[in-house]
């Protein structure tokens, strides 16, 4: 018993390691593009939009932001569209009001026409945009787009599970309009195909929300 709760223990450290290692990567990208295109400016102003905050990956990004925020003297400006488009196109078109140097944002939805409308604004205002986690459509002209490979990351999911486990029923969470989200599942369905020991037996959408997702976990 102790054995085995001492390598569960390990595999979590590893995996929140690795998370905070792919957060942190992900900042200093973030502020060495900033650095780089705004030497000139005493006070660099940010506005950032995620999709949701209600998601510990946007919390712990935006908690790292904040932190070199404040160490550069920046201002930041996060707002929560809270998986909402129109949300989202107010918060972009508010952050051009605010004249902010730069805009960071995670797309409600990758090729939203409003999304798309507003980035354009910004962008023939001047405004640095950085895309971060999931790409927009080429229908918005950005400055630059950091994000992981997904469907890599899926494969590797899924190779994982297969080492651990010698079969298994599969529940998958799914979040349609995070383009992110589904390069993750196909990366992780492809790598299963023709193996009949692994089986989704369920699908359910929950938006990437923890309170969506739980409930459908303990249901199966």
């Amino acid at each position: 018993m102790g054995v085995g709760k001492g390598k569960k223990q390990c595999r979590y450290y590893r995996k929140y390691l690795l998370f905070s290692l792919f957060v942190l990567v992900l900042t200093g990208l973030i502020f060495l593009y900033v650095k780089g295109n705004s030497s000139d400016i005493k006070q660099v102003k940010i506005g950032v939009t995620y999709m949701t905050m209600n998601n510990d990956f946007y919390k712990t990004l935006n908690a790292e932001i904040e932190k070199k925020t404040n160490q550069q003297g920046s201002r930041l400006y996060v707002r929560d569209p809270e998986l909402d488009e129109d949300k989202q196109s107010q918060q972009i078109d508010y952050f051009v009001q605010e004249k902010v140097n730069v805009i960071v944002i995670n797309p409600v939805k990758s090729d939203s026409p409003k999304i798309l409308t507003s980035l354009n604004k910004a962008r023939k205002a001047g405004i640095k945009i950085i895309v971060v986690d999931a790409p927009v459509s080429k229908d918005a002209k950005v400055d630059t787009t950091i994000v992981s490979d997904n469907y890599q990351a899926g494969v590797l999911i899924a190779k994982d599970m297969m080492k651990r486990l010698s079969s298994a029923n599969i529940l998958l969470l799914e979040h349609h309009n995070a383009v992110s989200a589904m390069d993750r599942i196909q990366g992780f369905l492809d790598t299963i195909k023709g193996n009949s020991a692994y089986q989704v037996v369920s699908e359910r959408e929950t938006l990437g929300q923890t309170e969506e997702s739980m409930p459908q976990v303990k249901k199966h």
